[in-house]
Order: structure tokens, then C-alpha cells, then sequence
């Protein structure tokens, strides 16, 4: 594996099936609460049983974040094809999926993860997460970081994990909360 990056996001950016196949992006759902059943958005319920639902049904579903768990599990399957995980979800101001992220990564490695919260939801983080998979290449973390500086909301949150196998946890660097401004510290280290 070369420096290979993979791409996570969920199931809120609504990026068609084919675009995530053609960038390898994984997508974690989000859930849905409909007559006290739970679905997984886009595995158990897809967006044309959704709409149909609501046409015959008086109920309106609810929803919940992405779990710990599914992006444990999705984490997991990226790191089978990658180094570095490249998450970008949706706005922690409307959903808890960062904190599921943030909850997720703790202990996992030994792949570097960078967590972003864009502050935005559908289509616009669609766009987000496309164009930093388009400016990764599968290969360039720095280059998807530098395209969601180009791209994202001014507020937009990054999270950066690295593992730290063998080393105490007193030992470790502290996990950054920065603002995400495009700029990485790597990238002056490793050009």
C-alpha cells in the first residue's frame, strides 16, 4: 500500500452510487426512525422507498446519527485498501455523526485519520467530499486537505488522529481541534 488515501463520508452528502464506486468513497449511514422501526439511510430504506413512504404514511420518521459502531465498521473497511482516512461529515450543529467519528477513531491504527467537520449537509457536502477525492487522487492526503481549505465553510472543524502503537497514553500528542484553514503541518515536512 503507497501512500494510498480513502475517502469517508455519510449518508447525508447524497453522492450517487456511481460517483462513490468511481472514488472509492466510503459512506456511512445515517439512521432513520419510522413507526418505531430503525433503518440504515441508503442500505435498509433507499431514497425512492423513502419518498413513496411519506405519500402513503401520516407518520413522519425521525432520525439519529451515524453510529459509533457503523463507522467503526467503515473505518475498518477502508483500512484494508489505505493508510490515511480522509472522514468528512456532515454539520455537527445538526448531527452528532462528529462525535460518532471522534468516538470511533479512538484506538484505531495504524492508519492516520483526519475528521473534518464541513458544517454543511447534502448536496453541499456532496460536493465537498468530491472534490477532495477528485484532488486526492486515491494518493494525496495533503491534496484533499488543500481542496477542502479552497472549498469548505469558513468554520469548518478538522480532527486529526494518528496511532501511537507502543507508546503510553501520557506519552502521546495530544489530538488536535483546529479550525480547518487548508493548511497542514505535515505538508512542511513532507512536501
Amino acid at each position: 500500500m503507497a501512500n494510498k488515501i480513502a475517502i469517508v463520508t455519510d449518508s447525508t452528502a447524497y453522492i450517487p452510487e456511481a460517483l462513490n464506486r468511481q472514488y472509492n468513497i466510503h459512506v456511512v449511514p445515517q439512521v432513520l426512525i419510522w413507526e418505531q422501526k430503525t433503518y440504515r439511510d441508503g442500505v435498509d430504506i433507499k431514497p425512492a422507498e423513502f419518498y413513496q413512504r411519506q405519500l402513503i404514511t401520516a407518520t413522519h420518521p425521525t432520525t439519529s446519527q451515524a453510529t459509533v459502531e457503523d463507522f467503526k465498521k467503515t473505518f475498518e473497511a477502508a483500512a484494508k485498501e489505505a493508510d490515511s482516512i480522509l472522514t468528512i461529515v456532515l454539520s455537527s450543529d445538526l448531527s452528532g455523526a462528529f462525535n460518532s467519528a471522534t468516538q470511533a477513531m479512538v484506538g484505531f491504527g495504524p492508519q492516520k485519520i483526519e475528521l473534518i467537520d464541513s458544517r454543511m449537509i447534502s448536496m453541499a457536502l456532496g460536493y465537498l467530499v468530491l472534490a477532495a477525492a477528485r484532488a486526492c487522487g486515491g494518493r494525496s492526503l495533503n491534496g484533499g486537505l488543500c481542496a477542502l481549505g479552497a472549498h469548505a465553510h469558513p468554520a469548518c472543524r478538522r480532527h486529526h488522529h494518528t496511532h501511537h502503537a507502543g507508546i503510553s497514553p501520557s506519552q502521546r500528542p495530544h489530538q488536535r481541534h483546529q479550525a480547518f484553514t487548508g493548511h497542514s503541518p505535515e505538508r512542511e515536512t513532507n512536501p
